[in-house]
């Protein structure tokens, strides 16, 4: 007899040795040394186990317990079901929260604690962050970040620019008069050359200390204004005296000596009558004084003698001038007036510039003054008329432009009852180059009630895929884009005869189509309905029915009804039980020679008859379980083939497994 033999070693280490009889290796497994339960994966509950605790609170806190899997739960839900505020958190410290209280950390603590944002910045409860005035300083502001736009109006003043920052393009063209300019800031060198005039200088401002030596010329006086107290003791010499200009009247009393007396310098006042005679008389001494009036004549005269000097001041009159004398070279600048002129004297030829220019901005003409220039306006374009030397040029009632007109303005008004254009295609939206931005059409202005204005025309949809829309009864009038939300807005109708392909839907009745372009579905599943219309002739509509539908991917039509009056569904039912081939006119052989023939048929074949007869008599099919048992024991036996005390050929001793302890002992 074999047998399966378990013994722990000698060491008591819980390892034992499976002993096979039929096999030369032993297999080896290592158990526990203690008596009790060995757990297998046939368990299917750990009721009966002392280890494990069904504890949903977990009360009994042990360490050498395992919680089953709805303790487990059920204490972590209780837990959740608790700790739902921040106060129930084990590392928070909330004391006193408020409106806009934030959560900060406290490394201190090592917990999380509620504060308000306070000082120069607060937040409220709806996130908002608000700095309080004069908080922000130069050290918060990036580098830059201030523009033109932050800085209001009339912000900027002197005490935040800094000395030296502005610069001459800082300043706006005229932007600096006199209430800019400090008292003496403007030095020689801000001065252009030669930029100050006479109007910029006020009155008795120009000093001794402004004028350079020697810069003062005769030019400079006004004449006569040099009298005695402008002139310094011992300031004229006798370079200033012009000669004789010095009369009796400006010699004081006995004061002309021999030593002062130049020769020749005695006139005949200062000669007694009679005493100067020829002999006394050197050449060149006689003077004017000594002549009597009228006593020199021309014959006494020498040829080219009578200098500018010798002529007193206006003594020349007209009539000691010849005829022609007075040539350009005796006039100096700016001698003749208006009044030297006689009316009419002065001709083209004597101006400089006889004639003036005009232009048309490409050609020019000269016209001689005096001439006539005229205006002329081109016909049907522009009319020129004249009246009391007022010129009035403007626009014909009828107006014939023979070349191109361009408009550059940005609304142009026509109150034409008529307009007549021959470009066939009107060139709309011409700057709609860059995006696809404005709506392109035609709209007009009606009134159907003589109380509220509408609108209705046909547009191009930019917003829509460019689709073009027929609308009517808007109550504002279009801007770049036609308001499809707007009051009143309606889609118009469109009376036409339509040809090609038409798509969305058709209200009203349709001609006849003359074809129809179809797509084939021979694939997806879905259920389509088929069209049919509701007449033989003449204007139909077009219907389907739910009833009726047919799937393109399984090829099955589906009839929700009979057709001819047959319920298909019925009928095919019964066909799918005649078999293939099936024949309605054989014989009675013929039916059981088939019937015989088929598998299963239950039917009484001639077999079956021989086998019937075979049975004795008085069998029977009633027997009870006990009368079967009693008759197999009856066979029960080693050469019966029916052997009861045996399993598999072994008696039950050839499958006892003796179990040993560790000490050897036999167990069992």
């Amino acid at each position: 007899m074999s047998k399966l033999k378990i013994q722990g070693d000698a060491g008591g280490t819980g390892i034992f040795t499976l002993v096979t009889p039929d096999s030369d290796t032993n297999r080896t497994i290592t158990l526990p040394d203690v008596a009790g339960l060995l757990i297998t994966t046939g368990y299917t509950t750990t009721a009966a186990m002392s280890f494990v605790i069904d504890e949903d609170n977990l009360a009994s806190d042990l360490a050498t317990k395992v919680p089953t899997q709805q303790s487990v739960k059920a204490y972590v839900d209780a837990q959740i079901a608790t700790e739902d505020t921040l106060t129930e958190l084990n590392d928070t410290n909330i004391t006193s929260p408020a409106d806009a209280s934030l959560l900060l950390y406290d490394t201190g603590t090592s917990t999380w604690r509620d504060a308000a944002m306070s000082g120069d910045a607060t937040i409220g409860d709806t996130g908002v962050i608000t700095i309080a005035a004069n908080a922000v300083d130069s050290a918060e502001i990036v580098a830059g970040a201030i523009d033109t736009a932050h800085i209001a109006a009339d912000n900027i003043v002197g005490s935040i620019i800094a000395d030296n920052t502005l610069d001459s393009e800082h300043y706006a063209a005229g932007s600096i008069d006199n209430e800019h300019l400090a008292a003496n800031s403007v030095d020689s060198a801000n001065y252009v050359d030669a930029s100050i005039d006479t109007a910029h200088i006020a009155n008795d401002q120009i000093t001794a200390a402004l004028m350079a030596d020697n810069s003062i010329d005769s030019d400079m006086y006004v004449d006569a204004s040099i009298d005695l107290a402008h002139m310094s003791v011992n300031s004229i010499d006798s370079d200033q005296y012009v000669d004789g200009s010095i009369d009796t009247i400006h010699i004081a009393a006995s004061n002309i000596t021999n030593a002062l007396m130049a020769d020749d310098a005695i006139d005949s006042a200062e000669i007694a009558d009679g005493a100067v005679d020829l002999v006394h008389m050197s050449a060149n001494s006689v003077d004017s004084p000594q002549y009597v009036d009228g006593s020199i004549d021309t014959i006494h005269i020498a040829g080219s003698n009578i200098t500018n000097a010798l002529m007193a001041d206006d003594a020349i009159d007209s009539a000691e001038i010849a005829d022609g004398a007075v040539d350009l070279v005796h006039m100096s600048a700016d001698s003749v007036d208006s009044p030297q002129y006689v009316d009419g004297s002065v001709d083209n030829v004597h101006l400089a510039n006889s004639t003036f220019t005009v232009s048309d901005g490409s050609n020019t003409s000269p016209i001689a003054l005096g001439g006539t220039l005229t205006y002329a306006g081109t016909a049907n374009e522009v009319d020129v008329a004249e009246s009391a030397g007022t010129i009035t040029i403007g626009l014909p009632n009828n107006v014939t432009i023979a070349g191109n007109l361009t408009v550059s303005g940005t609304q142009t008004t026509v109150s034409s009852t008529t307009i007549e254009v021959a470009d066939p295609l009107l060139h709309l939206a011409t700057t709609n180059n860059a995006a696809d931005a404005v709506d392109i059409g035609v709209y007009g202005l009606y009134d159907t009630s003589g109380s509220l204005d509408l609108y209705g025309g046909l547009f191009r949809d930019a917003s829509d895929s460019g689709k073009w829309n027929l609308f009517k009864d808007l109550q504002a009038a279009p801007t770049t884009t036609v308001n499809k939300s707007g009051t009143g807005y309606a889609t118009a109708t469109l009376v036409s005869n339509l040809e090609g392909n038409v798509t969305g839907n058709l209200t009203g009745t349709a001609s006849l189509a003359t074809s129809l372009t179809v797509t084939a579905n021979n694939s997806t599943d879905e259920a389509t309905y088929l069209a049919f219309v509701d007449g033989a002739t003449g204007t139909q509509g077009i219907e389907t029915d739910t009833g009726l539908t047919y799937n393109p991917s399984s090829g099955n039509l589906t009839i929700g009804g009979t057709v001819d009056g047959r319920d298909l569904q019925t009928d095919g039912t019964k066909l799918d039980t005649i078999e293939t081939s099936a024949t309605a006119d054989q014989t009675n052989a013929e039916i059981r020679a088939a019937v015989e023939a088929a598998s299963d048929s239950n039917v009484f074949t001639d077999a079956d008859h021989t086998k019937l007869n075979a049975i004795e008599a008085s069998a029977t099919a009633d027997q009870t379980a006990a009368e079967i048992l009693t008759l197999i024991k009856t066979v029960d036996g080693a050469s019966s083939g029916l052997d009861s005390d045996l399993l598999d050929g072994q008696s039950g001793a050839h499958y006892r497994v003796a179990i040993y302890n560790a000490a050897g002992s036999l167990l069992n």
